[in-house]
């Protein structure tokens, strides 16, 4: 189903690269808009219309949550929400402790995305 998806950005922890690549892969597969948070936040107007027709995916890599809290400022609608410590938990899943993913992380993004 075609989306858009407010990704968190945690650049700087594991959780962070494999919540870009959820966003990567429901890009690649099901034709996903990605909407960046820093530029969602800085410049609203920029993703005004893709945010106001198409259902919004919102990926967390942490309890943090610094994409659900984002669309809850903006008054997003969310269709569906993966917090990604919780759906790896669900699927009985382990990320390895690298910024890198391994081919079996990326399989594992997909699973995600879809």
């Amino acid at each position: 189903m075609k989306c858009a998806v407010l990704v968190c950005s945690g650049l700087d922890k594991p959780l962070g690269s494999l919540a870009r690549e959820v966003a990567l892969c429901a890009a690649e597969q099901a034709d996903c808009a990605i909407v960046c948070p820093v530029l969602l936040h800085n410049s609203p107007a920029r993703y005004e219309e893709v945010l106001q027709e198409l259902p919004v995916l919102v990926v967390d890599g942490c309890g943090t949550r610094c994409a659900t809290k984002l669309a809850g400022e903006l008054g997003l609608k969310i269709s569906r929400r993966v917090l990604l410590p919780e759906a790896l938990k669900e699927l009985g899943e382990a990320l390895q402790d690298d910024m890198r993913l391994n081919p079996e992380a990326r399989q594992l993004a997909l699973k995600l995305a879809l």
